[in-house]
């Protein structure tokens, strides 16, 4: 049988709250953070980062992906799923777990 996991903070949650979390927790520490945070401001700016963590699908992010893939090169369309997967450990901590991170199952094409 599987194990009770508590959605609560994740229902309660936006993937731009999470985004915040991480630039403020996570990102100083990185090697390049202006770079991260021009990934956060540009998922920032899309209607993805309004919903609830415990609503995001994978399917929603292969439509990000798919709606990123004309105006962007490809270095840059490569890099921005794997954003979330970076700051899935802070939103697993502090929202609890939305069964996985749902950017992982959107395919890279």
């Amino acid at each position: 049988m599987g194990a009770y996991v508590d959605r609560t903070e994740a229902e309660r949650t936006t993937l731009g709250e999470a985004l915040d979390r991480y630039a403020r927790e996570v990102v100083p520490a990185k090697r390049f953070p202006k770079q991260e945070h021009t990934r956060i401001a540009g998922w920032k700016q899309h209607e993805l980062s309004y919903r609830k963590l415990a609503s995001l699908r994978g399917v929603d992010f292969a439509k990000y992906r798919d709606q990123r893939r004309e105006p962007v090169v490809p270095k840059t369309q490569a890099s921005l799923p794997r954003l979330l997967p970076r700051s899935g450990p802070i939103s697993v901590q502090g929202y609890g777990r939305c069964s996985g991170v749902p950017s992982a199952r959107a395919r890279r094409t």
